[in-house]
This record gives C-alpha cells, sequence and structure tokens, in this order.
C-alpha cells in the first residue's frame, strides 16, 4: 500500500487563525482528489505493464482508503484477493496457484478468453466428453484429447506437417499442468502514485484551501 500523508505543523503556522480553521477540510479533500487521480494511474499502469489483466484485477483491484478531517492520510492499495496474485509480479518470486488449483493452467491447443485465460467452466466441460482424458503422457500432464485418424491427419497439418493414417497423431495437449515459474517482477506499484502526487498535491492544495476560504466566509 501506498500512504499520502502531509505535516500540517509548519503549514497552519504560516496561516491566520481563520485559514488555519480550514486547512484540515482543504488538506482532506486535496489528499483525497490526488488519492483518485493515483488510482486510475495505478490502473493504467496495471494495463500497461501486466498482460491483458481482467476488470477484477484492474477495476476492484485498487482501492483507495479516503482521508479525513480527523485522519489525514490516503492510502492507495490492493486488496488482499488481488495482492495474493499480484505479489510475484509486483516483487518477484513464483507464480501463486488459484484457490481450487494444484497446478499452473497453461492452454496448448485450446481457445482462450480476451485475457489470455482459460474460459470459466472449461475444464468442467471437457470432463464431461468420452474422448478427453487428464493424465500423464510422456511425462507431461494436462487434459488431453484422443483423436480419430481424421483429427489427428488435420491436426498435423495444422502444425505443418502431414500424417499418414498409420502415423496421425493419436492424441492432443488441450491444457497442459504446470508448476509454478519464477516471475521477474513487471508491475512497479507505487510509481504512478509518486508521479501524481509530484505533479499535483501543491496546485491541488492551493485550489482546494482557496475555494475552503470562500465557502466559509
Amino acid at each position: 500500500m501506498i500512504r499520502i500523508s502531509v505535516d500540517t505543523g509548519a503549514m497552519a503556522r504560516s496561516f491566520d487563525a481563520f485559514a488555519r480553521g480550514q486547512l484540515p477540510f482543504a488538506l482532506a479533500q486535496t489528499l483525497n482528489a490526488v488519492g483518485d487521480e493515483a488510482v486510475k494511474a495505478e490502473r493504467q499502469a496495471e494495463i500497461r505493464e501486466l498482460d491483458r489483466p481482467t476488470p477484477f484485477t484492474t477495476n476492484q483491484g485498487l482501492r483507495l482508503k479516503r482521508a479525513r478531517k480527523s485522519d489525514l492520510e490516503a492510502v492507495v492499495y490492493i486488496p488482499p484477493i488481488q495482492s495474493r496474485y499480484l505479489a510475484p509480479e509486483i516483487e518477484g518470486g513464483l507464480q501463486v496457484l488459484s484457490a481450487n488449483s494444484q497446478a499452473i493452467l497453461r492452454p496448448i491447443n485450446q481457445a482462450t478468453n480476451q485475457y489470455g485465460n482459460i474460459p470459466r467452466g472449461l475444464l468442467a466441460r471437457l470432463r464431461g466428453r468420452s474422448d478427453i482424458f487428464i493424465g500423464r503422457v510422456k511425462g507431461i500432464d494436462g487434459v488431453w484429447q484422443r483423436l480419430t485418424v481424421k483429427q489427428g491427419q488435420r491436426h498435423a497439418r495444422r502444425m505443418g506437417g502431414r500424417a499418414t493414417p498409420s502415423s496421425a497423431p493419436r492424441l492432443k495437449l488441450l491444457v497442459r499442468f504446470s508448476d509454478p515459474v519464477e516471475v521477474k517482477t513487471r508491475y512497479r506499484f507505487g510509481e504512478a502514485t509518486m508521479r501524481v502526487v509530484n505533479q499535483m498535491f501543491g496546485a491541488e492544495l492551493r485550489r482546494q484551501l482557496a475555494a475552503a476560504l470562500k465557502t466559509a466566509r
């Protein structure tokens, strides 16, 4: 999480009593306005730096704890669910398995959704087919399809080769089950927030303080 806070001591001493009274409200408004823009900037950073992140990651995975007059601190943070699987993307380390999976699912000969993921419910649907089995073939664990001779020949042609009825492949790997691998840091969480703070804070505080003083009069 990224905390955005301000020390009001020196600032307050430079104001008269009336302005000092409006300062906490103006600061809270400033922190929240800057925080809102920081969340937007972090979302854009996720879209730019991660591989096709889902809306669950970009829209629901960045939040702002808002400041109040009595608590002059805004916090840009990633909720626990998203932070669990984003941690390797930010800090490095092994990929994180989903709660109900014992392996990373890698589509091989299987269509994916727009985010590059296996569509929800696909494995359950595949399990119900008579030509599908889950197991290990030549040391590779995954979801396999038993091919007819014609299917095997078509698959061979798509892979750039030729196959006679006797040499046509009889199995096709659809989804591979892999162990988690080391992830190199990609998403530099916090950098976008700091840019927004540096670019926006001073001007926004002046605007909010002027508005607060005008309204209070």
